[in-house]
């Protein structure tokens, strides 16, 4: 009996020790692998559905971008359109001849030439001062109430200004003289060197005992001087433009004093 109960207990001893061998080799065998796979599957899972939701989110974004620049870019692309619509009709209208034989007028363009003429005056002016008619650019310039056409025209002519005012008589009419002074000093945040030179060329040839302009000189002349004046109290006006403009004022004032 002490020998079997000996044998039993060798027996539990020898199980327990081969127990946590055999469970270990068991969990390295089939456990730990289909947990690995699990693991592997779920996170491949949810790699994807995060990449899919990133794509979808991507996509949403641009195409919100896209409906963004569509809706700014949308009104833009439609003026262009319907301002395209209206050249391009207008010149079908003159090539077939409708506009000249409605009677549409003495004014009204005759060739393609005059309606792009009409649509770009510096067309026009160009011509003009290219011919070395200034009289008449700086008439048809004056006419346009623009001082950017006129300082267009300034600009242009500005190597034959010496020739212009050295001639004698002044290449220029007092008439024209007198309306250039006045529009260029109306504005003279931009270019203002080279308008105050013309201004100050046109001040020194006006003749202020001309009969013909008597009752417009005064006026005209203080709103230049008024011009020149604010223009040179700005704060922001450079010193190499102040100084250029005391002169210019002299002049013009000069002009005041000697107007009756």
């Amino acid at each position: 009996a002490a020998s079997s109960g000996k044998a039993g207990g060798d027996s539990d001893d020898a199980v327990a020790k081969a127990l946590p061998a055999a469970l270990a080799k068991a969990m390295a065998a089939t456990v730990v692998p289909k947990f690995e796979k699990a693991t592997n599957e779920m996170f491949q899972q949810v790699k994807s559905v995060f990449e899919r939701g990133m794509d979808e989110l991507a996509a949403e974004l641009y195409t919100q971008k896209e409906n963004a620049v569509a809706a700014e870019v949308g009104p833009l692309v439609h003026s262009l359109r319907a301002a395209s619509d209206e050249v391009r009709a207008a010149a079908e209208l003159l090539m077939s001849g409708d506009l000249v034989s409605s009677g549409a007028g003495a004014g009204a363009p005759s060739s393609l030439a005059d309606l792009e003429s009409h649509m770009d005056p510096t067309i026009a002016l160009d011509a003009l001062v290219t011919a070395g008619d200034m009289e008449g650019a700086f008439t048809k310039a004056l006419g346009l109430s623009s001082v950017d056409m006129v300082a267009w025209v300034c600009e242009r002519a500005e190597r034959s200004r010496g020739a212009i005012f050295g001639a004698s008589p002044v290449g220029l009419s007092q008439g024209v003289l007198l309306s250039l002074a006045q529009q260029l000093s109306s504005d003279l945040v931009d270019e203002p060197n080279l308008k105050i030179s013309w201004i100050r060329d046109a001040a020194l040839a006006i003749d202020p005992s001309d009969a013909a302009l008597a009752q417009h000189m005064r006026p005209i002349l203080e709103s230049v001087f008024g011009g020149l004046h604010d223009c040179a109290t700005q704060a922001t006006t450079p010193a190499k433009v102040k100084n250029d403009l005391r002169l210019c004022i002299h002049v013009v004032n000069s002009l005041l004093t000697a107007c009756k």
